[in-house]
């Protein structure tokens, strides 16, 4: 069965056809907060089961999945799979995808990078951190890659937190965070709360050692480095929320943060974050954008190279920009430092926050009458 669908992310409503929620691409779109039938759309989204684009260079730009097209560029998968994006007219034409596309590719390459524009365009923006709503109150956990940041979501959510996202959420120009997509990048060390570690990521911290032990051979310790990587990038698997935490709620409602959770290590924390601090932790999530998923990057870039001229200056946020919207966001919020190493117990560390939150709110409000 397909059909069509208005879903909204922030101030942005996504139109789709095409759609058929059985299908793994399908379901990530049409899994977002509906927008109302009159709403107008500002991006068009087609779902096309064995797209094949016409037109489309044989050779790849570079190194990326990357294939020039009239008007556009063409996103192909390991398995030929693809996506269509005309960047030139993006706010008309719509952008066609094989509702069978790699979750990870789909997210990196074509999910991400769209929003930014579209949410760009609309005043808002994309911020990198994690925000979970726990009891009405929302926190957004700031952390390291790979620090454990989506094991604490995943027990969060068993206890009944919602998920706002996972890495991104949408902002608008008020501050107000939204759901930008229902994935989670889960690796095989998060998906329980126990912090035990996986066959695979010990076999990724052996060959990590051996990349230092072996550092005065260059080149096998080069070796060593890129096969720890290789390892690594294989225990993630691209998820949709509800799939891998069943009956776990995303919360829909734009609504401003609460509270910014920086986790730290027990073995490095540094004294408690200050409330000062939140422009240093401002400029961190935004950076996270450019050093971490450099990918909305080189999209722009390389539609430029191989079609000069053609996309207006601005139509992608430069980092100056990225730094705004994540300080539109964290600006109001009170901020805490918290260890990630004892999951249970930062769990309810976590659920004291909200309950603080909400008795100060009631104080406030009392005062206020």
């Amino acid at each position: 069965m397909t059909g069509t669908c208005r879903v909204r992310v922030g101030p942005v409503t996504i139109g789709l056809t095409g759609v058929d929620p059985t299908l793994p691409a399908v379901g990530v779109f049409a899994g977002l907060p509906p927008a109302g039938p009159d709403a107008p759309v500002d991006l068009r989204i087609a779902f096309e089961p064995g797209l094949r684009v016409p037109g489309r260079a044989a050779r790849a730009v570079g190194r990326y999945p990357l294939y020039a097209a009239p008007g556009g560029l063409v996103v192909i998968d390991h398995v030929g799979r693809e996506a269509y994006l005309p960047l030139a007219d993006l706010g008309t034409r719509p952008v066609r995808i094989d509702p069978e596309l790699d979750l990870h590719v789909l997210q990196t390459w074509v999910q991400l990078p769209l929003l930014r524009m579209a949410l760009h365009r609309a005043g808002g923006g994309l911020v990198r951190c994690t925000v979970v709503e726990v009891d009405g109150h929302r926190l957004a956990l700031v952390a390291p890659a790979r620090a454990g940041k989506t094991r604490l979501v995943l027990a969060l959510l068993r206890h009944g937190a919602g998920l706002v996202g996972d890495d991104w959420v949408a902002v608008d120009a008020t501050g107000r965070c939204s759901p930008a997509c229902r994935l989670l990048v889960v690796r095989d060390e998060a998906r329980d709360d126990t912090g035990q570690r996986s066959v695979r990521s010990l076999l990724v911290l052996a060959l990590r050692r051996a990349a230092a032990v072996l550092v005065r051979w260059r080149r096998l310790s080069l070796a060593m480095a890129h096969a720890a990587d290789v390892v690594w990038r294989l225990g993630q698997q691209v998820r949709d929320v509800a799939d891998v935490v069943p009956g776990a709620r995303v919360a829909e409602q734009p609504a401003v943060l609460d509270e910014v959770v920086v986790l730290t290590s027990q073995a490095t924390e540094a004294a408690p974050v200050s409330a000062s601090d939140a422009a240093t932790i401002a400029e961190m999530v935004a950076a996270a954008v450019v050093v971490e998923h450099p990918e909305q990057y080189v999209l722009d870039g390389v539609f430029r190279l191989v079609h000069p001229g053609i996309l207006p200056a601005g139509s992608l946020p430069a980092p100056a920009a990225d730094l705004e919207r994540a300080l539109t966001l964290l600006g109001p919020a009170r901020v805490a430092s918290m260890p990630i190493d004892d999951i249970g117990w930062t769990v309810r560390r976590l659920t004291g926050l909200s309950a603080e939150a909400r008795s100060t709110r009631r104080d406030d409000q009392g005062a206020q009458a």
